[in-house]
């Protein structure tokens, strides 16, 4: 049975925990969800129950200048 899935949400890709409905991270490209979407359900992780304050609240850093 699959524990995450990947979804397109108001124009990004999420990574969704699909037994506590949790976006893990958003991608711009479909290609990255999957990727880690596929990482996290071969066991990747928190075997489906990703803890809140995880994913809760989260600073992404990035070399990339801002939009």
């Amino acid at each position: 049975m699959a524990k995450y899935s990947v979804r397109k949400q108001n124009g990004l890709f999420s990574v969704i925990e699909l037994k506590t409905n949790q976006i893990i991270h958003r991608y711009d490209y479909r290609s990255e969800a999957t990727i880690v979407a596929r990482f996290l359900e071969q066991g990747g992780g928190f075997a489906g129950e990703t803890p809140r304050f995880f994913v809760e609240n989260v600073v992404t850093l990035s070399d990339e200048p801002a939009k």
